[in-house]
């Protein structure tokens, strides 16, 4: 009993559990090719550049994230298991380091982190093929993470060299270089306003972030793909105004959070909730940290159980996960945005508790700046017609920043009681199992 007890106490453990039951996971996967089979035929009919600047001129500028489309998809899919496997997990382990700086490591963090993470929908970058989906969204965050564990002083030279090479794809995908961009400048700040020193690898990275950018405003193809996406996914999006497609883009990122059947964002409340309940006093404080918690719960989590019985709740909820529920015809309509204004509401409760539960420190700076830059990234895709069609997916940085949060609260969570750890127990347990045979029945 000495022994399992000091195993689980070992800050490796739950990277090595998070790790095992990933690659179970990845090696039961059915996989059923998407828009590989479209990058799998590329290095078959033409050179690797000649596709690159061609589609660089008629479709994307994910250039960097291309090219491993057109390896990845051409390659036997174990060779995908086995790095997808690692990646996840890498993922993990840079989290990890990252959340306790130049602390000792914890194993209660890890095991929180992994819970978080494995509790992420993973079926959701399936929706345009297992391989170019996790290559496209999982991948650059890998890469992003690389790049601020160098700025933490990981690595050396080494962890340099890492650092580039993982902006450099990181920058290449939309969202991630908007992430970096709005994180960078979070970070730089910070260490201005504390007049600290900014490393020189920090402006090489923003640097890099800038060119990503400016690559790909310049990129030619972007208006032809957003015209073909218009007429394919989205044909109102011309007519849509500048606070429609901003109601599409907050309603779809915090109708993940609200609406959806998402084991994360449930397990992210309920430590919320908790925290807020252990640190405060004040009832008005503990009944706001509630409120997120039953929406996400009632809206969310247990829905689709009673959501026949409410038809105009049902269909309220299906807009705001969709393009919003704000559209040419009731723009003008004040109804139209209340489930916008509700939503908006609870996100600010959720922000608001965060900093309760984590009073005016930097954990509490870190968690609402990584937070808030999440969401803006799942926000802007009410910008693009694309948000018809791939909101799931999109999510996903939106998702990982909640877990990063849900880590920075959780170190406040007290489980000093035997009925508290009970309890504990008897919720993640369930959550856990249940997401393993949700995977591997995918």
């Amino acid at each position: 009993m000495n022994k399992l007890r000091q195993g689980l106490r070992n800050p490796l453990t739950p990277f090595v559990v998070f790790g095992l039951l990933t690659l179970v996971w990845h090696l039961g996967l059915v996989i059923v090719d998407a828009d590989e089979i479209f990058y799998g035929s590329i290095l078959g009919q033409q050179s690797l550049v000649k596709f690159l600047i061609e589609h660089y001129q008629t479709w994307s500028s994910r250039t960097v994230i291309e090219t491993l489309f057109c390896v990845f998809s051409t390659l036997p899919r174990w060779v995908w298991r086995l790095a997808d496997s690692a990646v996840v997990l890498g993922l993990a382990l840079a989290l990890g380091r990252l959340l306790r700086g130049q602390n000792a490591p914890d194993s209660r963090e890890n095991w929180l982190l992994a819970f978080l993470l494995w509790l992420y929908p993973w079926w959701y970058l399936s929706t345009a093929g297992w391989v170019v989906t996790t290559l496209n969204y999982l991948w650059p965050l890998a890469g992003l993470c690389l790049g601020f564990l160098a700025l933490d002083g990981w690595g050396g030279r080494w962890g340099i060299a890492a650092a580039i090479l993982g902006m450099v794809c990181a920058v290449n995908m939309e969202q991630t270089m908007v992430l970096a961009i709005l994180l960078l400048a979070c970070w730089g700040g910070w260490r201005v306003f504390h007049k600290l020193p900014l490393p020189r690898l920090f402006f090489a990275e923003a640097a890099l972030a800038l060119a990503g950018l400016a690559y790909m405003l310049a990129c030619p193809g972007s208006a032809m793909r957003t015209e073909n996406e218009i007429v394919s996914y989205y044909k109102d999006f011309g007519m849509q105004s500048f606070l429609s497609k901003v109601e599409a883009g907050v309603s779809g990122a915090l109708g993940e959070m609200f609406l959806d059947r998402n084991l994360l964002y449930a397990l992210f409340l309920m430590i919320l909730a908790a925290v807020v309940w252990q640190v405060s006093r004040n009832w008005l404080y503990r009944a706001a940290a509630l409120v997120p918690l039953a929406v996400e719960l009632s809206l969310g989590l247990l829905f689709r159980h009673y959501k026949d019985l409410v038809p105009a709740l049902r269909d309220a909820v299906a807009a705001a996960r969709g393009v919003g529920t704000v559209h040419v015809s009731n723009c003008n309509q004040l109804t139209a945005w209340i489930p916008f204004l509700l939503l908006c509401g609870c996100f600010a409760l959720v922000c608001g508790c965060v900093y309760i539960a984590l009073g005016h420190t930097p954990e509490a700076f870190a968690a609402l700046a990584v937070l808030l830059s999440g969401f803006a990234t799942r926000a802007a895709i009410g910008f693009t017609p694309a948000a018809a069609v791939s909101g799931e997916r999109t999510g996903f940085l939106f998702a990982i920043a909640a877990a990063i949060c849900g880590v920075l609260v959780g170190r406040r969570l007290r489980l000093e009681k035997l009925w508290q750890k009970i309890l504990a127990a008897v919720i993640l347990l369930p959550l856990v199992s249940v997401q393993f045979i949700s995977l591997w029945e995918i």
